[in-house]
């Protein structure tokens, strides 16, 4: 968004928290609506005829996607300890991060990203002979097994041994940079 040259008569300041959600409202026989709730107060944005999409809503649709997502990566940023602008970082906390993209033509794609917050990860073979391994968090469970739920194939090997190699290269990365933290806690005492 550009900087504004005239100032605002007026400015209402809504604060994101617990139960505040966006939500898009798309109607089949009128432009859609966007939804924004904070708790007891609501905002909808809509275009500027319920009918039909003029060029500036189009505009205005993409400025405000645009700066949408300058926000999330801020948000992310500082949630993540990421510098804030300020030269603090905020405390590291356990989270479980789960995003959705949906795309025109595409299939659906699901991302579950764990920080620290899995509580237990477990390997079992169940009575039908088929394994399965789990990493479960307060938030999120995340199951796999072989093809279609059936009888182990070479594809399911070849996976098998991908998430093990990955798996050991994780373990050694997290030994490897645990002792130089420790290391370095331990010079700089």
């Amino acid at each position: 968004m550009g900087r504004r040259t005239v100032r605002p008569s007026a400015v209402i300041s809504l604060n994101t928290g617990c139960g505040a959600s966006a939500k898009t409202m798309p109607y089949p026989a009128r432009t859609p609506v966007l939804a924004l709730d904070f708790g007891s107060t609501s905002v909808l944005l809509s275009t500027s005829d319920s009918d039909q999409v003029s060029p500036a809503d189009v505009e205005f649709a993409r400025q405000l996607a645009r700066e949408a997502a300058s926000f999330a990566r801020s948000v992310e940023r500082r949630f993540h300890g990421l510098a804030n602008g300020r030269g603090g970082l905020m405390a590291h906390g356990p989270y479980t991060h789960v995003s959705m993209s949906i795309d025109p033509g595409q299939r659906p794609r699901i991302g579950i990203s764990f920080y620290a917050s899995i509580t237990r990860a477990r390997a079992r073979v169940l009575e039908s002979g088929r394994p399965y391994l789990v990493l479960e968090s307060d938030e999120a469970d995340v199951t796999v097994s072989t093809i279609g739920a059936g009888p182990v194939t070479a594809q399911d090997l070849d996976i098998a041994r991908q998430i093990f190699n990955a798996a050991a290269r994780y373990l050694a990365d997290c030994e490897r940079l645990h002792a130089e933290h420790a290391q370095a806690c331990d010079s700089a005492a």
